[in-house]
């Protein structure tokens, strides 16, 4: 069906004598032109909204290279997950990797 309407237009355009065809080809020349533009401009926006939003989110995950990388430790790090950080109270059962309010 799409195919052979297809055709169909095909065959009219190509039937349509040129200074008709100049008409509609300027015509969609100067269409073809404004979408560019407006779609420019939206996805120049749509850059925009995106800078705005991630800089609200923005976190640095660059190490500076006069930084101590040992200053960025947590606390003591253990060996083994075996083994318990002294803080963590096992007889009540609180979390030592962050799973609870106390941390």
């Amino acid at each position: 069906m799409f195919q052979a309407l297809a055709r169909c237009i095909g065959k009219r355009w190509k039937a349509l004598p040129q200074e008709k065809r100049t008409k509609y080809e300027a015509q969609a020349k100067e269409e073809m032109k404004t979408y560019r533009e407006k779609m420019d401009e939206y996805q120049q926006q749509v850059i925009r909204n995106t800078m705005k939003g991630s800089a609200n989110m923005h976190v640095s995950t660059t190490i500076s290279s006069d930084r101590d990388p040992s200053s960025l430790a947590m606390g003591p790090v253990s060996e083994s997950l075996d083994e318990k950080p002294a803080a963590a109270s096992w007889a009540t059962a609180e979390c030592w990797y962050g799973g609870c309010a106390s941390c």
